[in-house]
């Protein structure tokens, strides 16, 4: 890659993951529970919210990939969901669960946006999540 277009490409990491934390930053202090990873599925960052929905600290959650929150029955339809939202560069609202730290389980929803670069390739996906246990129970 040329000089040029490895510092324009450098420039745009670092101009992404500014906003990632200005986006962190404004979240941070909601209710509600916050989540963005890059495309590969590795947790960029969360809100308090999340943390406490799932029971990790936030350090510990930034090494761990979302499919590893996620119980194994729900990760092939999560997956087409997410190939759906590339497709047509639209959110989706899903159910799932996560497993929390202490193994328990709690059912989500999402609201799952994805941010891509300028070619159209997926770089983030982020989240709003709603605990959905009481409605559950309905």
């Amino acid at each position: 890659m040329p000089v040029s277009m490895q510092a324009d490409s450098d420039a745009s990491k670092r101009q992404l993951t500014q906003c990632v934390g200005l986006l962190l930053e404004v979240v941070e202090g909601s209710s509600q529970p916050f989540v963005i990873a890059d495309a590969s599925g590795l947790i960029a960052g969360c809100n308090g919210a999340f943390c406490r929905l799932v029971g990790y600290p936030a350090d510990e959650l930034r090494s761990k990939r979302i499919a590893e929150l996620t119980p194994q029955e729900w990760r092939k339809q999560e997956s087409g969901i997410i190939a759906g939202q590339v497709r047509s560069k639209m959110p989706a609202i899903y159910r799932k669960e996560y497993v929390r730290k202490d193994g328990s389980r709690v059912p989500v929803e999402l609201y799952d946006h994805v941010i891509f670069d300028k070619a159209g390739h997926p770089l983030y996906f982020y989240a709003f999540v709603t605990d959905v246990t009481e409605r559950k129970g309905r």
